[in-house]
């Protein structure tokens, strides 16, 4: 039976063989979304502060970029 410590290092050394291949922010970013589409995962992932606000203040990003973008597009458009 393994202890503790070897289970854990197990399971970062399956975290590290994931996350090494993926350094391209586009290729991450893709993959995450498909790992986020599955509840548990989600579920799971969510349950860490930092990730969760990590995920909140790119939301929030997300939705300020859309209001910056839709104020330039109309005023372009003369509105």
């Amino acid at each position: 039976m393994l202890g503790w410590d070897r289970v854990s290092q197990l399971i970062e050394e399956k975290v590290q063989a994931v996350t090494d291949p993926v350094r391209d922010d586009e290729v991450a970013g893709q993959a995450a979304t498909g790992l986020l589409r599955r509840p548990a995962i989600a579920r799971t992932v969510m349950r860490d502060d930092s990730t969760r606000m990590a995920v909140h203040q790119a939301q929030f990003d997300n939705s300020e970029e859309g209001s910056d973008r839709d104020s330039v597009n109309d005023h372009e458009r003369g509105h």
